[in-house]
């Protein structure tokens, strides 16, 4: 079972079927997951299944829901942050030590042989809005004030950080860092790069979102009459028929279409 994949599919359940939703969120936060077990070897994960929980809560107003599924939700927030993070700088993440599972989103390209240890603003887009679903969990179950601060704490420093070291100015487009370079010919532009929009009109300017959506609507880039590519049809590697390489994901596709 791929929790990431799992929440995909949960996300475009929890209207029509909110029960075949709640099974996905289940198969991981409940069955796999145990919420006291220590972060002896983190994974990172894309966390889909985090925000699947929060969609479903918002078609079923299941309160207990949340209340079953907070600890273990909890669990898989602080395992995305320790399985990431960067001993030097506690805003900045690498998908390095967890090139398949982000693979399995097709958001970054398969022909470079992997993840390069780099800084990705993806990855950090991914942490706030999981820190911004479960500040909303929070509120919802009236958990103390202090518990909330962990979350409101998160977002701030990383929101901050990726604004202040990730941004490219002259790409336009947050991208991913090495020793605080941007990383151009090993990293081609893949639809990780609009990821940042995750994050919330209210964690980027109005000049880098409308940056993103600019590049997200060009047809020479990601715009395509199926959906957004997975990687700019002007890269080097760019093959529209292969998945990771220009073909259309679209679990991705309807992460951006939601933010």
């Amino acid at each position: 079972y791929h929790p990431a994949i799992g929440g995909l599919i949960a996300l475009g359940w929890s209207v029509v079927r909110p029960e075949w939703a709640a099974s996905q969120i289940n198969a991981h936060l409940l069955t796999q997951l145990d919420a006291n077990r220590p972060l002896t070897n983190p994974i990172a994960v894309a966390p889909t299944n985090l925000f699947a929980l929060w969609e479903l809560y918002q078609a079923t107003r299941d309160r207990g829901l949340l209340e079953r599924a907070y600890p273990s939700a909890k669990h898989r927030y602080q395992e995305l942050l320790s399985a990431g993070r960067s001993t030097t700088n506690e805003g900045l993440f690498s998908w390095s030590s967890a090139s398949q599972q982000n693979q399995a989103l097709m958001t970054r390209p398969l022909a470079i042989g992997g993840i390069s240890k780099s800084f990705a603003p993806e990855y950090s887009a991914y942490v706030i809005r999981s820190a911004k679903t479960l500040l909303k969990i929070a509120e919802a179950l009236s958990l103390p004030e202090e518990e909330r601060k962990i979350y409101q704490t998160e977002i701030e420093v990383v929101t901050r950080t990726l604004n202040t070291q990730l941004w490219d100015a002259q790409r336009g487009t947050f991208t991913p860092k090495s020793n605080g370079q941007p990383l151009t010919l090993e990293e081609p532009d893949s639809i990780a790069t609009l990821i940042p929009l995750v994050v919330g009109a209210d964690s980027i300017t109005t000049e880098r979102r409308s940056a993103l959506l600019k590049a997200l609507t060009n047809p020479e880039l990601f715009w395509s009459s199926y959906g957004l590519r997975s990687l700019s049809k002007s890269s080097f590697a760019y093959r529209p028929a292969v998945a990771g390489k220009g073909g259309v994901h679209y679990g991705v596709n309807w992460l951006i279409w939601k933010a």
